[in-house]
Order: C-alpha cells, then sequence, then structure tokens
C-alpha cells in the first residue's frame, strides 16, 4: 500500500499532522511519501503569509472567510493550482491513498477526474471546514464526534467516518523520565508559555500579574521563530525579576511537557493534543475564530482547559490557593488521555485499501 500524505504551510499544524502519520505508517511497516503543497512558489507564500496576516491582525476578516461561503469565489482557481502541482507527485508515486490534513487540499483532489486513489482527509481541528466536504472522499477521520455529527448534519453518511483523534508524535504519548534538572530548572512549579512556529502574542501582560508569585513558580517561554520577541522577553523577565527561560523554535516541547505544571497557550488543534497527551492543563489565552474557536468549546467542556478572563490570575491561584483544582485537573486529564490516533489511523488506511 502506497500513501501520499500531503499538506500545506498555513500555521505548522497541517505540516505536523501528515508528519505524525506518516511517522504511524512507517511503524507499520509501509513507505509514506509526504508533500508541501504549493510550498516552493508564490502562491504557497501568499496563502501562509495571508492566512498569519489575517488570524493575527484581521481575525474579523478570517471569521468572515471561514464562516461564510466566500471561500467559494477563489475555490476553481486554487482547485487547479493545486492539482497542477500535485499531478508530478501523483504520477511519479502512483499513490493507492492520498491522505489530506487541509480543506484545500480535499477539495482540489476531489476534482481529479481520473484516479486510482482513494481520498482520506484527517482533521486537525474538532471543526470540519465544508470546503474540504465533497462526494468524492472515501473516508473522513476526525477527532471527535462533535466533528462526525458535524459531517452527518452536511450530508455524509456514518459508515464513511471514523472519529480517531487528532495525529501527533509518539513522543507525546511517552514518559522519558526528563527531570527539571536537565534544564537547569529548580523544583518549583513550572509554568510553559508555549508560542507555537510562529511566536507568541498576548505575554506581557501576563508576566507583571506572576510577579506576585516569583518565589513560587518559574517560567518557560517557548517564543517559536520570533527571535525578536524571544530577545524583549528574555530582558523583560530579567527585569521583573522571574526565573525561568525564553526559547526560540525547538524540537522537544516533549521534554518541556513533561516537567510542565500548567501549560498557556492558544487553542491550535495539535498544539492543544499534544498538551493533553502529556496529561498538562492548558490554561487558554486565545483561539482564532472559527476551528480554534470550536477546539476551546471542547476542550473546557470535556474539562481539559480552561479559558479565564485573566490569564495571570488564573495562573496565580492555580500555583497558591487553588492547587487542588489543579491537581484534580491532571487526574482528569490521565483519565481522559487520548489513544495514539496515529497507528489507529494507519489500521484503518490498511483496511480501506482492501475495499474495492
Amino acid at each position: 500500500m502506497k500513501v501520499l500524505c500531503l499538506s500545506i504551510l498555513a500555521g505548522m499544524g497541517h505540516i505536523k499532522a501528515a508528519e505524525a502519520i506518516a511517522e504511524g505508517l512507517k511503524e507499520e511497516g509501509l513507505e509514506p511519501k509526504n508533500f508541501i503543497i504549493l510550498h516552493n512558489c508564490l502562491l504557497g507564500w501568499f496563502i501562509n503569509s495571508f492566512y498569519l496576516w489575517m488570524t493575527r491582525k484581521a481575525p474579523a476578516l478570517w471569521a468572515l472567510f471561514y464562516k461564510t461561503e466566500i471561500w467559494r469565489i477563489g475555490r476553481w482557481f486554487l482547485d487547479k493550482a493545486i492539482r497542477e502541482d500535485l499531478q508530478p507527485v501523483i504520477s511519479e508515486f502512483f499513490p493507492d491513498i492520498v491522505i489530506s490534513t487541509h480543506p484545500f487540499i480535499s477539495s482540489a483532489i476531489s476534482t481529479i477526474k481520473k484516479r486510482n486513489f482513494k481520498i482520506v482527509p484527517v482533521a486537525t481541528d474538532f471543526d470540519c471546514h465544508p470546503m474540504g466536504i465533497t462526494p468524492e472522499i472515501d473516508l473522513y477521520i476526525v477527532p471527535h464526534q462533535k466533528s462526525s455529527e458535524y459531517l452527518q448534519k452536511k450530508g455524509v453518511s456514518p459508515s464513511k467516518i471514523k472519529v480517531i483523534g487528532i495525529p501527533i508524535l509518539s513522543k507525546f504519548h511517552q514518559n522519558k523520565g526528563i527531570k527539571k534538572e536537565k534544564f537547569g530548572l529548580s523544583e518549583k512549579p513550572i509554568v510553559l508559555y508555549l508560542g507555537g512556529g510562529y511566536g507568541l502574542g498576548h505575554i506581557e501582560k501576563h508576566l507583571l500579574a506572576l510577579t506576585r508569585i516569583k518565589d513560587r513558580m518559574q517560567i518557560i517561554i517557548v517564543a517559536g521563530k520570533n527571535a525578536r520577541l524571544a530577545e524583549k522577553l528574555k530582558k523583560r523577565l530579567k527585569e521583573l525579576g522571574l526565573e525561568g527561560k525564553v526559547l526560540g523554535f525547538i524540537d522537544y516541547i516533549d521534554e518541556l511537557l513533561e516537567i510542565t505544571d500548567i501549560a498557556v497557550g492558544k487553542a491550535g488543534g495539535l498544539g492543544a493534543s499534544e498538551v493533553v497527551a502529556k496529561g498538562v492543563p492548558l490554561i487558554i489565552t486565545e483561539a482564532i475564530p472559527g476551528q480554534e474557536e470550536k477546539n476551546a468549546e471542547i476542550l473546557i467542556k470535556e474539562g481539559l482547559a480552561v479559558w479565564p478572563k485573566d490569564v495571570g490570575l488564573e495562573i496565580e491561584r492555580l500555583i497558591t490557593e487553588d492547587k487542588a483544582r489543579l491537581m484534580a485537573m491532571k487526574d482528569r486529564m490521565h483519565r481522559l488521555k487520548p489513544q495514539l490516533a496515529t497507528m489507529e489511523i494507519a489500521r484503518i488506511l490498511k483496511e480501506l485499501s482492501l475495499k474495492k
């Protein structure tokens, strides 16, 4: 069975999901091929840049794009561009199954007239965008029952839906026995600020509040690719007398989560799933309109995250006067810890490949 895993650069989540799926397939003895759509062209750069600009600077515009059908205006052009970029890869690799981690890709490959492969989109958020819902799709893999219910409302047969989870790398399901001393940290509780691949906003206002408990906790800030922000935050920690570290773009978030007491970040599907898999309570700071709002809604309802009005005050309470609630959140997360979705996805794809 030959599996082609497709992603697109619109934030980092879709690429990380494709990498995780490929890891699971390799564990099953398969050799998948990963391909990033429109990666080395002006259109791909524009999509990523425009997406990041909208979600950071114009969330109301992103909400309009996501929640209405305005996306239909450019659908034909985008489908055509993705098909043309993908066709040489399909012709060379000749896949049995094509995995899509983004609705743009699902839409485009559904329009390929003559194909000998099955189409399987894998959702990387708890919401499913209608652009990626088409009759040509063979199987949908989604993370939650609510996602399945939405697809069924859109006319998708329950037989074409599998509720599995969001695919993350297996290292987030492993316990390496990491100690705080590995990173030069004390035994005080750790608050981990996660900025993702593109940096972290709205953090400076929290730091001042945390000075009230600076002797009772320490901070790790992952600033992502924003080097200017990282340097600014290093100086700010020193000025405020806060104990901790500021890191850039790293590949050992799993190890940091293993020693973390509270994680703080946005409601991205992949990032939140990694935190949950490690059993760390999550404080949500923001959510992009649309997909991340749905992520936040479900995480909070499941008792896996909170979204307080005052993040600094919430951290202070959990570290000091409300330790029992923090422990209860950790216990709940360990009980509701998600399965390793990638292995189940590999098993399901094997079954699908045998069907005519």
